[in-house]
């Protein structure tokens, strides 16, 4: 998925756990779609989760920035776009 494709929003529950990841502070494993749709696995803190031009992001502690649609797993759960049913 192209990060100029419209933003989908993630599920509340994926969402709340983003949340407590960032407030443990503690680094966690991501892997998240990369500009090519390739799966990047990083090892970092969680800094901040944001809103931005109709889209959410978190901001890791390196500095890199992922738009929450393009996560595919954080610790192993899994992630997919969607409203929550």
């Amino acid at each position: 998925m192209s990060p100029d494709q419209p933003y989908e929003p993630i599920a509340c529950a994926l969402h709340d756990q983003l949340e407590a990841a960032a407030t443990r502070r503690k680094v966690v494993t991501i892997e998240h779609r990369g500009s090519l749709g390739e799966v990047v696995r990083i090892e970092d803190r969680i800094e901040d989760l944001l809103s931005r031009d109709g889209a959410e992001y978190m901001i890791l502690a390196k500095g890199i920035e992922v738009r929450l649609d393009q996560v595919v797993s954080v610790e192993g759960v899994a992630f997919a776009p969607g409203a929550d049913g």
